[in-house]
């Protein structure tokens, strides 16, 4: 590897393996000028590299690789490079050029990634509230557990309009359960499947519910987001609230009004099946 390093150095379009040493004062280079998509630092996991590169325990191969973006920049391996620099010792990698989420299976023995570090390598923001829309969305009102990949998968499948809109509405409630990424997928699902003029009728109550304005009293918005605070709703689970959600976005669709009692009466219905 050269001494000369840059993010040009690194990039490629097209995935390359290649062998090298990194010295110390490169490895130092990578994580001050090369790092700025990758998740923060685990320092139990860079205990463990570091104990294992004392006792000699190194061992190159694929599982020990450092991965370069299309764009040069690190996108696996920060944790063996922050321990190579604690040891002060020269390594020897593989090299992935042109890596991006879709490598990992292959390329790290470190720390498993998530769908949220998966989405922040591949170089998309607010990828935890990106991972739980699209997990939510695949989810579809149920509590059955949905593999990583399906969750990558429907994240690429969902309009990016509708993705960054709703995940722009949902990240203007940072906790509580308003704040749950099931209600906001159930309102992008019916919008997704609605005509162009009710389509922004339906993004427009989404972002009432999470902000609280402009509400008018027996309105489905309005009284969902009555329902929502009430303390004795809050254990409601995260599936059913999405159900709930499907049928405001839906009253919202079709104009109709909606008191809280009535409300209330189709939540005990459903919780009742």
């Amino acid at each position: 590897m050269s001494n000369k390093m840059s993010a040009s150095y690194f990039a490629s379009k097209t995935p390359s393996w290649t062998k090298e040493i990194i010295t110390v004062d490169q490895a130092k280079f990578i994580l001050e000028n090369l790092n700025k998509n990758n998740r923060p630092f685990s320092e139990a996991n860079i205990k463990s590299l570091v104990e294992a590169i004392r006792k000699n325990r190194w061992v190159v191969s694929e599982k020990e690789t450092i991965g370069f973006t299309p764009s040069g920049q690190l996108g696996d391996g920060q944790h063996r490079l922050k321990a190579q620099v604690r040891v002060n010792k020269d390594l020897e990698y593989w090299v992935l050029r042109g890596y991006n989420s879709a490598h990992i299976p292959i390329s790290g023995s470190g720390k498993p990634r998530s769908v949220s570090d998966d989405l922040h390598i591949d170089g998309f923001t607010n990828t935890n509230v990106r991972a739980a829309f699209a997990r939510a969305w695949v989810r579809d009102g149920t509590s059955r557990h949905v593999p990583k990949q399906d969750v990558k998968d429907q994240h690429l499948a969902i309009p990016e309009d509708i993705m960054t809109a709703y995940v722009t509405i949902k990240s203007k409630v940072k906790r509580g359960r308003l704040s749950c990424a099931d209600i906001y997928a159930a309102f992008a699902k019916i919008e997704h499947s609605t005509s162009s003029t009710k389509a922004k009728r339906i993004r427009e109550a989404a972002e009432r519910l999470a902000t609280g304005e402009n509400l008018v009293k027996n309105t489905p918005v309005h009284s969902f987001r009555e329902f929502i605070i009430d303390h004795k709703n809050r254990n409601i689970p995260a599936h059913q609230l999405f159900a709930i959600a499907k049928y405001i976005a839906e009253c919202v669709r079709d104009d109709k009004k909606l008191s809280r009692n009535i409300l209330d009466e189709y939540v005990k219905s459903l919780t009742e099946l």
